[in-house]
């Protein structure tokens, strides 16, 4: 399983998810918007800690350099 995210990638997906997490627990986003955005959190969170994300597989977008 080969990384595709940059640690640079990794920070902001984990900084994004964060606020998600803040903006749900703090009630300013409510009804479905807030678990769609708890969602998102949950996939950015554990695409940053895996190193892997599967839709840039697909797309085969690399954000972290290739070792030589």
């Amino acid at each position: 399983m080969s990384r595709n995210i940059s640690t640079r990638d990794r920070i902001l997906r984990l900084f994004t998810a964060l606020i998600l997490v803040v903006l749900f627990m703090g009630s300013f986003i409510t009804g479905t918007v807030s678990y769609v955005a708890l969602a998102v959190a949950a996939i950015l969170f554990i695409t940053s800690i895996v190193g892997l994300c599967p839709l840039y597989k697909a797309l085969n977008i690399r954000t972290k350099k290739q070792s030589s």
